[in-house]
């Protein structure tokens, strides 16, 4: 069968989006922050509309009701949770113990949920020339390779988390469903190892040169000598500078290792996504929004947001051959919004 590209982009405008994110700001400064859930409904209606594949847009169909019910119910465990942590000061000291552990606990379960929770009710209400999206996960199963992935990271001293990381993504993406069609990922740990280990070793030599320029000074200091090499201390961030330049290219590595091994199946037929990004571009990009965001103080991030969303879109090629006509409906809709809630709410970073 004769392979075809298919166009990905992203038409959103910085100005479009700033307009929206502050009367979402102002709105819930009002309402006390109870507008929140229809504020980010608004952003993902937008952002969701402005995604186009073969020049047809992505729709968002979660409402901000679906989002408030979530919201509170998000609220409440993590509430709970704090609740549990300041209580502790009226207990005895094992008591104590006792009780922020069980804390910590259920912070810890609330990443998985919240990962489960967020797939669930984003892919049921994204659509696509109406073909909805789905998540077929399981919870256990993925709070089983959090679990078992996170003691692992923390036996290992952290040399883990590229296989923690690569198997939580694997397993995510492959219960990613567009109607009919399922997202394969072949990325492995192993892959993904030598490109976290490649900034570690920038990051190393960073530490080390400020660690030893940093211990000639407080030693001269215990000896009774002057303070003035601790004066000048600012300077030693220049010791960073190495991780500042490296990161661009990091992220660049990132970018490809996670989109090339990404593809899409339709029963015998499927395309292959590939990274087109560059170094120049990525290093473009970064700078672009460290900028932006430095100079307007801050009030220029929706600028950002789709920056970052049209280098996706433009970097992407998808190539191979699937009837995208032929796909067909398999989902409902799921419409309970508290893992995606308790996902934004404690902003744990981490998406696909």
């Amino acid at each position: 069968m004769e392979q075809r590209f298919y166009s990905l982009s992203f038409h959103g405008k910085g100005v479009e989006l700033f307009k929206i994110q502050i009367v979402n700001l102002i709105l819930c400064i009002v309402t006390l922050g109870f507008y929140y859930p229809w504020a980010r409904a608004k952003t993902l209606h937008y952002l969701y509309s402005q995604s186009m594949f073969e020049d047809q847009p992505f729709i968002f169909t979660g409402t901000g009701k679906e989002m408030f019910k979530g919201f509170i119910r998000a609220i409440i465990i993590v509430a709970l949770l704090y609740g549990i942590v300041f209580s502790t000061i009226y207990f005895q000291p094992y008591a104590r113990i006792v009780l922020v552990l069980i804390a910590y606990a259920g912070f810890f379960c609330v990443i998985p949920l919240a990962l489960h929770g967020t797939y669930k009710y984003r892919m049921s209400k994204t659509l696509w020339q109406g073909i909805r999206f789905g998540y077929l996960g399981d919870f256990k199963k993925l709070f089983g390779i959090f679990i078992g992935g996170f003691f692992l990271t923390f036996l290992t001293c952290g040399i883990y988390w590229p296989w923690f990381s690569m198997r939580i993504r694997k397993y995510i993406v492959e219960n990613i469903r567009m109607g009919n069609a399922a997202f394969k990922y072949d990325g492995t740990g192993n892959g993904y190892f030598i490109i976290v280990l490649k900034m570690g070793v920038v990051v190393f030599i960073s530490y080390f040169i400020f660690i030893s320029l940093l211990i000639p000074i407080i030693m001269h200091s215990m000896r009774g000598g002057d303070l003035r090499g601790l004066k000048n201390l600012g300077w030693f961030y220049l010791c960073f500078l190495p991780v500042a330049i490296y990161y661009p290219f990091y992220k660049k590595q990132q970018f490809d290792y996670f989109v090339n091994h990404l593809s899409l199946v339709s029963n015998d037929t499927s395309v292959q996504f590939r990274s087109t990004a560059t170094n120049i571009g990525y290093i473009k990009l970064l700078i672009g929004n460290l900028l932006i965001v430095i100079f307007s103080l801050g009030l220029g991030y929706p600028w950002t947001i789709t920056r970052m969303l049209n280098f996706g879109a433009s970097n992407i090629e998808i190539a191979g051959n699937i009837s995208f006509d032929s796909l067909y409906q398999e989902h409902d809709e799921f419409n309970d919004a508290t893992g995606s809630d308790l996902f934004d709410m404690l902003n744990f970073g981490f998406s696909i």
